[in-house]
């Protein structure tokens, strides 16, 4: 459980992003905290391959500094809500739960969020991404 006296989620979810060699997909609802959207963009100025999808219906003030950042982001495209949350990380570790990456989830929200190093995991989770990036659409 995600809980500031037990260690953040985004504290998770940032270590993840800076450990990353390869690539970071990440698909989520709700995309508002700052600190996190900086971690996609030196782990793309690394060279990672970072690669995020939104929620066409949530205002996602993060999305210019993701773009300028050399992130490529696409927005849902299909006709009801893309509720995912979770990142894959270098093919080989999945990060996902009912957190969705904001500062209200962070400090003030119930949530939870599942850390699994699995390669059969990543392999589901980045089929699942490819599958809602390709009806993505840009922003």
């Amino acid at each position: 459980m995600c809980r500031p006296d037990r260690g953040s989620c985004s504290d998770r979810v940032l270590a993840l992003a800076n450990s990353a060699n390869s690539a970071l997909w990440v698909a989520v609802f709700s995309f508002t905290h700052e600190a996190i959207a900086e971690s996609l963009v030196a782990a793309a100025a690394r060279g990672v391959d970072v690669a995020v999808v939104v929620e066409t219906r949530q205002e996602t003030p993060v999305m210019p500094r993701l773009l300028e950042g050399g992130v490529r982001v696409r927005e849902d495209g299909n006709g009801s809500s893309m509720h995912h949350k979770f990142v894959v990380v270098d093919g080989d570790v999945v990060a996902t739960g009912s957190f969705n990456w904001t500062n209200n989830a962070d400090y003030h929200n119930d949530e939870n969020l599942v850390i699994l190093h699995s390669e059969g995991a990543a392999k589901q989770f980045a089929a699942e991404f490819l599958r809602v990036w390709d009806m993505g659409k840009e922003p």
